[in-house]
C-alpha cells in the first residue's frame, strides 16, 4: 500500500496560472494521501506557492526556497 506522496521540486518559478493549477491539484491529492515535498535546491516563486500544499516540506539548508516578486 502507499502511505504517502513524495514530490520533489526543483522550480525558478513559472507561470501564475500554471502554479495556482498544480497547486490545487496537489491540494485534491493531500486530501487522499499525505503530500511530502521536498526542494531539491530552488523552489522559488511559484515552486515555493506549490509547494504549500504540502502537507510537510523537506529542504537542506543550502536550498532555497522564497517568494521572488
Amino acid at each position: 500500500a502507499i502511505d504517502a506522496v513524495v514530490l520533489e521540486i526543483y522550480s525558478p518559478g513559472g507561470y501564475a496560472t500554471s502554479s495556482e493549477s498544480i497547486y490545487h491539484t496537489m491540494l485534491k491529492l493531500r486530501e487522499v494521501k499525505p503530500l511530502v515535498v521536498s526542494i531539491d535546491t530552488m523552489a522559488a516563486s511559484g515552486g515555493y506557492f506549490m509547494a504549500g500544499a504540502s502537507n510537510h516540506i523537506y529542504a537542506p539548508a543550502r536550498a532555497f526556497g522564497g517568494e521572488g516578486g
